[in-house]
Order: structure tokens, then C-alpha cells, then sequence
């Protein structure tokens, strides 16, 4: 089609993700509500208070957590795994909250 010499400008572009925010402003502190919401299933069966306590704190907190990570984050087309690992995390202090109530109850039949 075309004939002749053409000159050309090449670029290469290294783009690199810098974790060090993500895991000081995201996954550590939600990790470290996970590992605290544990603490629950070391109380006496009698410490309802403190394990009713324990398993709204972790939930409300982890559910702050996660809506401030989604209002700072670019709202985008594509999938983030930080959307999903938030809620993930969320269901263990969730669960452990069931299994108080569970205690509780039977504690109560006998």
C-alpha cells in the first residue's frame, strides 16, 4: 500500500499497584474485627451481655468499614475483589453472632 521509510515512536509503560494502602486502610483492620469477634467463643456461656456486646460491635464496625472502603473506591464497570472480600469477612463475625444466640437459647432450656 504504502511505500517509504516511516519513523515511529515506541513507549513502553510499567504500571505498578501499590498494596501498602489497601492493606493498612482495608484488610488488616477488617482482619483484626474478624480475629476480635473469636473472642466470644472463649467468654463464660453465662456472659450474655458481653457476647451480645462483642457480636454487635464487630458487626457495625465491619459494616462501616466496608461502606466507607465502597464510597472511596472509583466507581467502575469491572469487578474489584475489594467489594466482594469485605462481605466475605463480614459472614464469620455474622455467624458467630448465631451461634451466641444459639448458646443463649439453650442455656435458657436448661
Amino acid at each position: 500500500m504504502c511505500e517509504g521509510d516511516y519513523s515511529r515512536l515506541a513507549c513502553h509503560l510499567l504500571f505498578v499497584r501499590r498494596l501498602g494502602y489497601y492493606l493498612i486502610q482495608i484488610y488488616i483492620p477488617s482482619s483484626l474485627i474478624v480475629v476480635l469477634s473469636w473472642i466470644s467463643f472463649w467468654l463464660d456461656r453465662n456472659a450474655v451481655p458481653a457476647r451480645v456486646a462483642l457480636g454487635i460491635t464487630t458487626v457495625l464496625t465491619l459494616t462501616t468499614l466496608i461502606s466507607n472502603t465502597n464510597a472511596s473506591l472509583p466507581k467502575v464497570f469491572y469487578v474489584i475483589s475489594v467489594r466482594f472480600s469485605g462481605p466475605g469477612r463480614a459472614i464469620v463475625p455474622m455467624c458467630t453472632s448465631v451461634r451466641v444466640r444459639t448458646v443463649t437459647f439453650q442455656l435458657n432450656d436448661v
